[in-house]
């Protein structure tokens, strides 16, 4: 599921997948709309449901390739998360709320 949590027009067409979701936090056409603070709640809920997410915070020149091996990626303007980050990124969440700047952030200098 593709869901559209910003107001900017940057109309694209992003490509459904069964097998991941994609949170952008700008318009998409043919997308859930919503409001940018409702971003946390879709982000647990799809790990919850056992599925990858895919945030995107500005257009990308290309779509970012995800590695299933790992628990996170982190590029420029986007972030992969499997559901394994879940305990890790709810723990940090309820420590302290964060922003998706500051969740990237986070995710870059995580040590275990």
């Amino acid at each position: 599921m593709i869901f559209s949590l910003g107001t900017s027009e940057n109309k694209i067409d992003l490509p459904e997948n069964s097998n991941f979701d994609i949170i952008c936090f700008f318009r998409v056409n043919h997308a859930v709309q919503g409001d940018s603070s409702l971003w946390w709640k879709t982000l647990t809920a799809s790990l919850r449901g056992k599925r990858s997410v895919l945030i995107l915070d500005s257009n990308v020149g290309s779509f970012p390739a995800m590695d299933k091996t790992q628990r996170w990626q982190v590029g420029d303007n986007w972030c992969w998360l499997s559901p394994r980050s879940l305990s890790v990124i709810s723990k940090a969440y309820s420590t302290s709320a964060m922003d998706f700047e500051q969740l990237k952030s986070f995710l870059t200098t995580y040590k275990p």
